[in-house]
């Protein structure tokens, strides 16, 4: 009888699809996904920050093939617009591996409810972790023997919260030098928190160890999705800000359509993203998180030599910014996000009575104008050290005195 109705159901599905391929025969699809990704590549390229000859060595690497850095400018030289990365050379950009610990439908997963699981195992299943824990070693084994190197090993979902060293030991014997991350069934090289699920991320002047956060153009999923919300101009900028200025690295997102383009609205979201760190890169690039050099915990820091920048991450309530306890003022102080001179002054105020002296008061600062981007602000300073240690003196003086 269940035979029957397997038949039944198979002949009917035939039929649909017969039907639904007849109704689209006029429609020509042409997609060519290998060419799609080579454009994303290549566009890539254009954009990193890494310098050609590291991009190229990196590659080089990867794939156990020389790859030059004029090779890389052929790819992305707009003379040569239909010219992009050839297909053979992918694998230099492929070479992480994502798992999901979770398999809701496998026999031995204990299924309890929780995030991504069914409400309970199903009929004829028989929960059972340690039988689940060797499913998911045979297809690390696989993975980590079937695809040449990797880079990386990103696990996801560890619901069941078991704890397994072996399993990420034996991606490291199976891939020396590999990446792992937090999620898996060890605390592995670097903590990976989501959107604005993980409010450690919120606290402290630096990351104590590796950090990669990752998030979305939209709020409900990672890819397509035809009726998303959209996360707000300032929203991602202020997530990578927060990232990068206490020392983390950051992944952005964005979903494509089934023919490989990006939304519109992604699209000017990545745009206005990329227009923005344009004029503030400098901040990041080759700087330190400096933000325990001062008690405003709406701002972040980050220091290069003798030059400050400060991240104004949480939106101003004012047009001004108080670095209690900095009590210097700079030589030159600069908004970055439009080149201006930013006013300063070391002043007394009403708010910061206790402070026994003067702080370090930007002021005037164009927060209306800028209420959809995260301004940052240069401040150049003749010998930022003597500055950081006279403040620190004058610090311990006065708790000596309380």
């Amino acid at each position: 009888m269940e035979q029957k109705k397997l038949l039944q159901i198979e002949e009917e599905l035939e039929l649909r699809e017969e039907e639904l391929l007849s109704k689209n025969a006029e429609i020509e699809v042409n997609y060519d996904l290998g060419a799609q990704l080579r454009r994303w590549l290549s566009a890539a390229i254009k954009v990193s920050p890494l310098s050609r000859f590291m991009i190229a060595a990196k590659m080089s690497e990867l794939i156990g093939r020389e790859i030059s850095k004029f090779q890389l400018d052929s790819w992305t030289a707009e003379s040569k617009e239909g010219y992009h990365l050839p297909a053979e050379y992918l694998p230099a950009a492929c070479a992480f591996r994502y798992q999901d610990l979770f398999d809701n439908r496998h026999p031995n997963y204990p299924n309890q409810g929780r995030w991504h699981e069914l409400a309970a195992p199903e009929p004829g299943d028989r929960p059972d972790i340690p039988a689940y824990v060797e499913f998911v070693r045979r297809q690390v084994r696989e993975l980590c023997t079937g695809y040449g190197p990797l880079a990386g090993f990103w696990w996801d979902s560890n619901d069941m919260k078991h704890d397994d060293p072996s399993v990420n030991a034996l991606i490291r014997e199976l891939q020396p030098g590999i990446l792992i991350n937090n999620r898996g069934f060890g605390p592995g090289d670097y903590d990976t928190p989501e959107r604005d699920w993980d409010d450690s991320v919120n606290h402290g002047a630096a990351f104590t160890k590796p950090v990669e956060a990752c998030q979305s153009v939209g709020v409900e999923s990672w890819g397509f999705r035809a009726d998303e919300d959209y996360y707000s101009e300032r929203h991602l900028q202020a997530s990578l800000a927060k990232m990068w200025a206490r020392g983390g690295n950051f992944l952005l997102n964005a979903g494509p359509l089934a023919d490989g383009r990006l939304p519109e609205r992604s699209l000017a979201l990545l745009n206005t993203m990329g227009g923005w760190l344009g004029r503030v890169r400098e901040s990041y690039d080759g700087t330190a998180p400096a933000s325990q050099h001062t008690s405003n915990p709406e701002v972040l820091l980050t220091r290069r030599d003798n030059t400050l920048y400060v991240h104004l991450v949480t939106p101003p309530a004012s047009d001004r910014v108080l670095l209690p306890p900095l009590a210097a003022l700079p030589r030159r102080a600069v908004l970055l996000n439009t080149g201006e001179p930013v006013a300063a002054s070391l002043d007394r105020l009403p708010s910061l009575f206790r402070e026994p002296r003067p702080v370090l008061r930007l002021k005037n600062l164009p927060v209306d104008a800028l209420a959809s981007r995260i301004p940052v602000i240069r401040l150049d300073f003749d010998c930022l050290d003597d500055v950081l240690a006279e403040t620190a003196g004058a610090a311990a003086a006065t708790a000596a005195r309380l």
